[in-house]
């Protein structure tokens, strides 16, 4: 018999869904997996920086978010990492639409929202600036 401990240190966690992305090519589908904690708070924490680089002027912190986010998550059908974090800039550039369908599955999968990056910053998502483009990570979809 686990212990619930173990139960949670064993779990292995949501799994990664599949999103077509027609955009970069026939038969394109991107693997988006769950960040793990020590990523969130990567991108939690460049965030942070980026914010506190622009005296934490209006979305600062949200420079690049899509993309920086999409990195991290986004992987081959075996489960290999498509992207380096020195694409963040190449896929900023890249059509929103896509960015966007792939980053609201990372926020699904992993709490991720522009509302999220708001509130570390001190700030709620009722400001100026505060709005998202993605769905809460409570909302299914």
């Amino acid at each position: 018999m686990s212990t619930l401990r173990e139960m949670i240190l064993q779990s292995p966690g949501l799994g990664p869904i599949a999103v077509p992305c027609p955009e970069w090519g026939e038969g394109v589908v991107v693997h988006v997996h769950p960040l793990t904690a020590d990523q969130r708070d990567q991108l939690e924490e460049e965030s942070t920086e980026l914010a506190a680089a622009a005296d934490f002027a209006p979305g600062a912190g949200r420079k690049r978010l899509h993309a920086r986010a999409v990195v991290r998550a986004a992987r081959d059908a075996e489960g290999k990492p498509l992207f380096r974090l020195e694409d963040i800039e190449v896929l900023a550039a890249k059509d929103a639409r896509v960015l966007d369908r792939l980053y609201r599955v990372v926020d699904r999968l992993s709490a991720v929202s522009e509302e999220e990056v708001q509130a570390l910053l001190g700030k709620s998502a009722g400001t100026p600036g505060g709005g998202s483009s993605s769905a809460s990570a409570a909302s299914s979809t």
